[in-house]
């Protein structure tokens, strides 16, 4: 059984409100410690020099205990975590999720290029301009994304790269008065690559209403996946949710998903070398 969203809120709410207790609490003690070690400076006496020495060991302890609570147990607490999730990825592939959502919208390049990175035979990106893949290769160090790109490239993925066609008539009516040129930008950058990087591409055109952003991986392979993400009237599209979707561990869902692009791509148009 799920938890509430209330449930949730108040839990997280319960826990910022004792956290910052926990603060104010220690702030205090803290202040209270080296208000003794300031009074009892220059004192002289048995008394004096207890609440010196209590002022010192108060904000010592508690300075301490704030900085590895704060900082340190946080960054421990992390590096474990990504230990172990290392591990449990190396060791036991099956208990990969098969569904990631990306609420906030756009995944970032490490996502991106963890799922890429494991391509067989194909990757087939599917965008209106493509100028977030493009962008990749343009202002990125080439360690970051071009270089993995002609790995898999030099070891026989095919990249397959769809964009609406500029010529079309109905991209022109679009409210988007710099979409063609940003189109045209992306097929000569791709063009570019192929000529000066020796980096193939297969680029191609399509004339449908663009519905979603797509980046299939081996999409008929029994360990396809494929980050999907539609696109939502009145949004940005770097803010339309998306999903990585797992073919093994979504079959039906994935299915879907992989039938509109595929249908794409057998309607589409190649541009000449």
């Amino acid at each position: 059984m799920m938890p509430s969203d209330n449930s949730v809120d108040f839990k997280e709410s319960l826990r910022t409100g004792v956290g910052r207790f926990f603060y104010v609490l220690a702030a205090l003690i803290f202040v209270v410690g080296l208000a003794l070690r300031v009074a009892a400076s220059g004192r002289q006496g048995f008394m004096w020099e207890a609440a010196r020495e209590f002022g010192t060991f108060v904000s010592v302890v508690v300075a301490v205990a704030f900085v590895y609570e704060r900082f340190i147990r946080g960054e421990e607490r992390k590096l474990y975590l990504s230990d172990l999730e290392e591990v449990l990825r190396r060791n036991f592939p099956k208990l990969e999720p098969g569904l990631i959502l990306f609420e906030q919208g756009r995944p970032e390049l490490s996502d991106k290029l963890a799922v890429i990175s494991s391509a067989k035979c194909e990757v087939l990106e599917i965008g209106i301009a493509l100028r977030t893949f493009v962008s990749y290769f343009e202002t990125r160090p080439a360690s970051d994304f071009r270089n993995h790109v002609a790995g898999l490239i030099a070891q026989g993925v095919v990249f397959r790269c769809l964009m609406l066609d500029p010529d079309w008539e109905f991209t022109g009516a679009l409210n988007d008065d710099t979409l063609t040129g940003r189109i045209r930008a992306s097929i000569a950058a791709l063009m570019s690559l192929k000529a000066d990087a020796g980096l193939k591409f297969d680029i191609r055109l399509y004339r449908h209403c663009p519905y979603f952003a797509a980046i299939c991986v081996d999409g008929d392979s029994a360990d396809a996946k494929m980050f999907i993400a539609p696109y939502l009237y009145g949004a940005r599209k770097a803010e339309s949710p998306a999903l990585l979707i797992s073919k093994k561990a979504h079959p039906v869902l994935y299915g879907k998903f992989w039938d509109a692009a595929k249908q794409l791509l057998k309607d589409s148009s190649p541009v000449p070398d």
